[in-house]
């Protein structure tokens, strides 16, 4: 029978560096394909977006990790209801940070992305503060640190596919509000 695998806190500062390898680039070029005018007709895509992304990450999770890690904090009756939970309140923050992307001065892409990334440190250290680190066995000896760093950029990842799926479907419902030329 195979070992339970173990996170370790090497293996989560690699992924540190290497998602934000990813997402320099990915930012970057998502930056200067997607103007502040074609940003602002996103607003809703960016929430149904935050929603399918976000619980199909719970989806995941539970579906995957719910006896090694997520059994140890939430009870078992939650087990399916939490993608749907979580799909509901990251699209509330995708709406937020949407609102607050269009009025600063920085690009929206860039403010956008950023509040997201931001998040992660902010779930991750309420999760280290009830006991990542030590419930679950998978994760247990990791410092509390890389645990808390590696969410940003995990979470600007996330927050930039979110913004591309955004793309995807307000060029969907644009297409199927134009009527064909015949």
């Amino acid at each position: 029978m195979p070992a339970e695998p173990h996170v370790t806190s090497r293996i989560l500062w690699i992924a540190t560096v290497c998602l934000a390898a990813i997402d320099a680039p990915l930012i970057w070029f998502l930056a200067r394909v997607l103007r502040r005018e074609r940003f602002l007709t996103l607003k809703w895509a960016a929430v149904i977006g935050a929603f399918a992304v976000w619980a199909g990450i719970w989806l995941w999770a539970v579906t995957t990790y719910w006896r090694a890690v997520y059994s140890c904090f939430f009870p078992a009756w939650t087990r399916w209801w939490l993608p749907f939970g979580y799909g509901v309140l990251f699209a509330a923050a995708a709406l937020g940070m949407w609102a607050i992307a269009v009025r600063l001065r920085v690009h929206p892409v860039l403010s956008f992305v950023t509040l997201g990334a931001a998040l992660g440190p902010i779930t991750h250290t309420w999760a280290v503060y009830r006991g990542l680190l030590e419930k679950p066995p998978m994760l247990r000896g990791v410092n509390p640190a890389a645990a808390i760093v590696v969410s940003a950029p995990e979470f600007g990842f996330y927050w930039s596919v979110i913004l591309v799926l955004a793309v995807l479907l307000a060029r969907r419902a644009n297409r199927t509000k134009t009527p064909d030329a015949a």
